[in-house]
């Protein structure tokens, strides 16, 4: 089974993630540990839908970008700005540990 340290949603619509989708990807009871979720579009209905889990995500927008370092023990996600094409960081997160 499958314990992902880091959830990315390509979440294009309205619809992604639903509040049903969000709760299972969050729950401890499917496995134990922490999670980091990350969402390319987060529009402002799927945030009224989802509620409070809406503030668990740890990006709501912007372009996802993974960078595994050389030998592949470790990565981290970086969340880039998608309104220009500056590509300004705006968070830098990890590392993470491969598994």
């Amino acid at each position: 089974m499958l314990r992902s340290r880091v959830l990315i949603l390509p979440s294009w619509s309205e619809t992604h993630p639903s509040q049903d989708v969000l709760k299972r990807m969050l729950t401890t009871r499917l496995y134990p540990g922490p999670r980091d979720i990350f969402a390319t579009t987060l529009h402002a209905s799927t945030r009224a839908s989802i509620g409070d889990r809406a503030t668990q995500l740890k990006a709501d927008h912007g372009h996802i970008v993974v960078r595994v370092a050389p030998g592949g023990d470790s990565y981290q996600v970086f969340v880039l700005g998608e309104t220009t094409d500056a590509r300004t960081v705006r968070g830098v997160f990890g590392p993470y540990t491969s598994q």
